[in-house]
């Protein structure tokens, strides 16, 4: 049986980003993310989705429905999560201003990038984490992750 292209995506397979699905799904998070970062001053049972609980601060993602926050956790200003594929965030862990957790990637053989496929590899931040301003956790990152407790998953 053929798989969907968000199956693929949530796999960490390639796939293609511009799949309907995949869009629509894009498109419900952006409008998500306009009420959310537009209104600073919402109570916090309607600005906040539950797995969601630490963002407590404009962020942006793709999707939000692969991010998993643990208790305790803090996320201040501008930050982006691309979640093509899973990203869990540790008990404690505090996120500085701007920091990126990509967990996007794409072919490294040119011929198979020209196809527009993509591909992602899940982000495991561990508990009690301190990520500073302007960091960049992303798909090609391996140095110092085991001192910063960040462990991403390989496919």
């Amino acid at each position: 049986m053929s798989r969907t292209e968000k199956e693929k995506m949530l796999a960490g397979e390639l796939y293609t980003a511009s799949a309907p699905e995949i869009q629509a799904d894009q498109q419900a998070a952006r409008e998500w993310m306009q009420r959310f970062n537009a209104r600073m001053d919402m109570p916090l049972g309607e600005r906040y989705r539950p797995r969601l609980d630490g963002a407590l601060a404009i962020f942006f993602c793709d999707y939000d429905y692969n991010i998993t926050l643990d208790a305790g956790m803090f996320m201040n200003y501008n930050c982006t999560i691309l979640d093509v594929v899973s990203v869990e965030i540790g008990d404690m862990t505090q996120i500085a201003t701007g920091a990126q957790i990509l967990t996007a990637d794409h072919p490294r053989d040119p011929a198979v990038r020209a196809t527009g496929l993509e591909l992602g590899r899940p982000i495991r931040i561990g508990r009690n984490v301190w990520i500073g301003a302007g960091i960049s956790s992303h798909a090609t990152f391996r140095r110092a992750r085991r001192r910063w407790g960040i462990r991403r998953g390989w496919a």
